[in-house]
């Protein structure tokens, strides 16, 4: 009798577990994961490594901080924890020494961000820039920035989520991050170009597209039939950048429409819950952050106030406030009104006088 047919093979209950067990990983991202899980099934054959135990995490991901990749570690921690405990029934949540050395790594790391581009940004692009050159990277900046969308949203909106309803478009999500869907709508602007750009792109599209995709490349005034990747919606902004002269258009990144939203809802003065809600964040601390960055930093405010007054998105240490007072006709002082919004404040200091 030969060797196939002494060799036990995997039972099919057993076989069809792990496979639904593999489909516990998320369906849009599981290559990534097999890659993360591979490259350490790698390492630890080359280290002769067999039992994953908290000191061959550590040695593995202080490898990897070593070649600076700090930012990688918590994403990589994540996928490698999910499909080990999935291929291999490991649970390494509870390596508090790996937790513990993560959170060291971050102190101090601040990483890139995409720069923003501001309203009057938008504006000189939408008026200036060559319809014949740049019509679709106008619509694709007045989707990314009307509802904060990622690139990847971009690229899969599809022709049925953008519907013209006479006053406004309203387009419908497929949120990349969560699996919901969620909806905003694009108005016009004061020189109503807005809208017009949009249908003139929708009015060009070939016939014989054979995808439902919305975004497709323009040339010359001609769309063709090819969809817009995500690679390309990532490259935008520092196109648009470039365009309008400004410095370091490498640093406007795929993010860049995203945070160019939440800035400026952030300058109108929009609450924090605002810009979660439109841009389908599940945390308050993004929008808080870039809402913070957006703000004026100053080490010391200085002000004399005889009136009611507003102070909004002041960042500083300390703040002296000489507040006048003003007496009626019966001779009870007043004290003026103050408002503060999106502020953050060490330190407030008040003098009365008249």
């Amino acid at each position: 009798m030969d060797f196939e047919e002494n060799s036990t093979s995997t039972p099919p209950d057993v076989a069809n577990v792990k496979r639904e067990s593999l489909s516990l990983l998320p369906e849009k991202s599981r290559s990534l994961y097999e890659k993360t899980y591979s490259e350490f099934i790698v390492w630890c054959e080359k280290k002769n490594v067999t039992n994953y135990t908290e000191s061959v995490m550590l040695e593995y991901f202080t490898n990897i901080a070593k070649k600076g990749l700090i930012a990688s570690l918590w994403p990589k921690y994540s996928m490698l924890k999910a499909t080990l405990s999935v291929k291999n029934n490991i649970d390494i949540s509870g390596y508090n020494k790996l937790i513990m050395f993560f959170k060291q790594q971050k102190e101090g790391y601040n990483p890139k961000k995409s720069k923003v581009l501001e309203k009057e940004h938008i504006k000189e692009f939408i008026t200036n820039a060559p319809d014949n050159m740049f019509l679709m990277m106008k619509v694709a900046l007045i989707f990314g920035v009307a509802g904060a969308l990622r690139k990847d949203e971009l690229y899969r909106l599809r022709k049925n989520d953008v519907q013209d309803i006479g006053t406004k478009f309203l387009v419908t999500v497929q949120s990349s991050r969560s699996h919901s869907n969620r909806i905003f709508t694009v108005v016009d602007n004061d020189e109503h170009t807005v809208l017009v750009l949009i249908r003139r792109y929708i009015s060009l599209r070939l016939a014989n597209t054979p995808h439902d995709k919305f975004f497709v490349f323009y040339r010359n005034d001609k769309c063709t039939v090819q969809p817009v990747g995500s690679n390309t919606f990532a490259k935008l902004p520092s196109i648009i950048a470039d365009f309008l002269k400004l410095e370091q258009p490498l640093l406007y990144t795929g993010h860049c429409f995203r945070r160019s939203s939440a800035s400026i809802h952030s300058d109108s003065g929009s609450e924090f819950s605002t810009i979660k809600h439109l841009g389908g964040r599940k945390s308050t601390t993004v929008a808080e952050n870039i809402s913070r960055e957006s703000c004026m930093e100053v080490s010391d405010v200085n002000a004399s106030i005889s009136s009611t007054h507003s102070l909004t998105n002041i960042v500083g240490n300390t703040i002296n406030l000489n507040l006048k007072t003003e007496s009626d006709e019966s001779g009870i002082p007043s004290v003026p009104s103050l408002n503060f919004s999106n502020c953050s404040i060490g330190n407030i200091n008040i003098k009365l006088s008249k």
